[in-house]
């Protein structure tokens, strides 16, 4: 996604044309990116960025209606990550979950970066740079993980929270198993949309 600019201008009619990522300069061998993009998860931890848009893009906007990948190494690439949840978070035993799952979602400038040809996969092309995630499983794929992510921690946090009233000895009263039992029908709920939405195979797959 481009930064929380002005979202009432396209992206060629900002006050800056290197708010968004988009080319700047095209030369024999590739191509200059300038601009920023948000939000790159785990992009501090990754070998490659794949730099596209989702956001919609209008006639004029040829610029940014692109797609390739640029490795997170390259001269120009600078990654600003959002502060951890546990800033602290300096040791397992004190901060057992922010130490190992906190996710390092950043914020990526790219400045006059030089992207080969052949890191090239669509070029200053509304209608392709649209149906790479419309026309494909690519929009679909992308959601699907993000709700088998929640499920997961959904699931691991109602059974942090039954785990937390057995220590405390509360799991006998009834307001806890009145909230336990709101938050076991959450958690169902959300499963249940995610197993519907797949085919008879992958709900086997996913269940086992």
């Amino acid at each position: 996604m481009p930064p929380q600019i002005d979202r009432s201008k396209p992206a060629h009619k900002q006050s800056d044309p290197t708010l968004y990522a988009g080319v700047v300069k095209e030369r024999d061998g590739g191509i200059v990116i300038s601009g920023a993009q948000q939000v790159a998860t785990g992009g501090a931890l990754s070998d490659w960025i794949h730099l596209s848009c989702i956001h919609p893009l209008q006639p004029g906007d040829e610029n940014y209606a692109n797609c390739l990948a640029i490795p997170v190494n390259a001269p120009g690439v600078k990654l600003i990550p959002r502060r951890p949840f546990a800033l602290r978070a300096d040791n397992s035993f004190d901060y057992p979950l922010s130490s190992r799952f906190d996710e390092s979602d950043n914020y990526v400038v790219f400045d006059n970066v030089f992207v080969p040809w052949e890191h090239v996969f669509i070029y200053r092309n509304l209608q392709l740079t649209r149906d790479q995630w419309y026309k494909t499983p690519s929009h679909s794929y992308g959601n699907h993980q993000a709700q088998v992510r929640y499920v997961t921690k959904l699931r691991f946090m109602i059974g942090l929270a039954q785990r937390a009233v057995e220590m405390i000895g509360s799991a006998g009263s009834p307001q806890v198993q009145i909230s336990m039992g709101e938050l076991a029908a959450l958690v169902s709920i959300y499963e249940g949309l995610l197993l519907a939405q797949l085919s008879p195979w992958q709900k086997c797959s996913f269940l086992t």
